[in-house]
């Protein structure tokens, strides 16, 4: 049986990866990615964070600029292949697996504090693909990353709260500063039980992240840098909100917004399925565990924020509580020995949502409904199952993807002049060709 494990850990590998060498020259050119893959170059050979484009129409983003949303851990595998191969679509490939890397480091650690096992690791792998806008951690962008290592710094909490502390500030200030929001629940409600010395470990990261920008730009400098990254956070974070306009203004902000443009299968998956989650397990919460207690309030807090004050309400934003969703779901039906049988059945169902098939999705909802029948309970048969139709769904977005038009990746100045403004404008040229 481990040999089998072991075997299914390495082809949901070999399939991760061996789609994404596929895939990843046909995503067109985003600025995003030109401003997260030249920060992080720069970052690692002339230990600075900036960008020759991106900033304000397109202004060069000057030495750790608040603007740079993405920073150290987002983009690094992008950066490091750079060194040698000075091309796009190796640094897509490489950004993906070093989210992969860091994802079986953290795998391995749980693993063997006994806080997961192998079947949840084999799922992991094949799960990148569930979540809406994956193809970030392509782009160099940070929310894949960082919410994977602030879901697993909650997993070790209990058992390691230093280094759970340290993982979670890593997250947000290597990562995506959003997830601020769900240390704040994690802070909240558990300050009282663990006190005030326990959470004085998250700002470890933090305290080392602003001495190197200290160092880098100088007492006036720093300065300057406080000052603006106030200003971007207040000016950006919460823009025409529930708490500044009238309601039918609100639903007019709504309406214009990105969400009018998502798919049935998209307002599903990021409307109704977290929602769903949260009163199953609001319903479940005096049966549940440390994690799952905690995760329902991040989800939940994160849910609200994106649709009532995020000013920006692209998906890629609402990817914190859906990759919760997702792994959460994932620790529920394969790890957690409290929950029942009927909890883990529904939580898979909300899960199947996420297939990239309707047909996969009716195929898993029949398989599950063969299970519930014969009153089986989740072991290692309906894990094949769910491996199975994991799977499936990598091997659908392949065939989905075959009609997709290949874009260019390689630009001559980019691969001489590493990431100058001929390079930055070259690359910008190529994505008014795909619009």
């Amino acid at each position: 049986m481990i040999i089998k494990k072991k075997y299914l850990l390495f082809q949901s590998l070999t399939l991760s990866i061996g789609f994404v060498i596929y895939f990843a020259n046909k995503l067109p050119s985003f600025l995003d990615e030109f401003v997260s893959l030249s920060s992080h170059y720069f970052f690692i050979t002339e230990f600075d964070l900036r960008s020759p484009i991106g900033g304000e129409e397109n202004l060069p983003i000057t030495s750790f600029s608040p603007g740079l949303t993405s920073v150290f851990n987002s983009s690094i595998g992008g950066a490091i292949s750079w060194l040698f191969i000075k091309d796009f679509y190796t640094s897509r490939i490489f950004n993906f697996i070093f989210t992969i890397f860091q994802l079986n480091l953290l795998n391995l650690f749980a693993f063997k504090k006994k806080l997961i096992n192998e079947v949840f690791v084999i799922l992991s792998n094949l799960s990148i693909f569930l979540i809406p806008w994956w193809f970030g951690s392509l782009y160099g962008l940070g929310e894949v990353s960082a919410c994977l290592i602030f879901f697993y710094g909650i997993l070790f909490y209990e058992s390691n709260k230093k280094i759970s502390l340290l993982l979670i500030s890593f997250s947000i200030f290597f990562g995506k500063f959003i997830l601020l929001l769900s240390f704040l629940v994690l802070f909240f409600f558990n300050l009282r039980k663990d006190g005030l010395k326990v959470f004085l470990y998250s700002l470890v990261v933090p305290i080392f992240w602003q001495t190197i920008i200290f160092f880098k730009l100088g007492n006036e400098g720093y300065i300057n840098y406080l000052i603006s990254y106030k200003s971007f956070l207040f000016s950006q974070g919460v823009g025409n909100t529930i708490l500044n306009t009238n309601f039918m203004n609100f639903i007019q902000f709504i309406i214009k917004s990105e969400i009018s443009e998502w798919t049935a299968a998209t307002l599903l998956r990021a409307v109704i399925v977290p929602f769903v989650l949260f009163l199953i397990l609001f319903k479940m919460r005096k049966n549940s565990n440390f994690l799952i207690q905690n995760f329902q309030l991040i989800i939940l807090i994160n849910y609200v924020y994106f649709f009532l004050f995020s000013q920006y309400k692209w998906i890629r934003y609402a990817q914190p509580f859906l990759i919760f969703t997702i792994f959460l779901i994932l620790y529920i039906v394969t790890v957690d020995q409290r929950t029942s049988f009927n909890i883990k059945f529904l939580t898979l169902i909300l899960l199947l949502l996420f297939l990239s098939s309707d047909l996969l999705i009716i195929l898993g909802l029949l398989s599950l409904s063969l299970t519930r029948l014969k009153n089986l309970k989740i072991n290692f048969n309906l894990s094949l199952i769910l491996i199975f139709l994991l799977s499936l769904n990598i091997l659908n977005l392949l065939y989905e993807s075959l009609s997709i038009p290949i874009y260019q990746t390689f630009y001559n100045t980019c691969s001489i002049e590493n990431f100058t403004l001929n390079c930055a404008l070259d690359y910008m040229e190529q994505i008014s060709l795909s619009d």
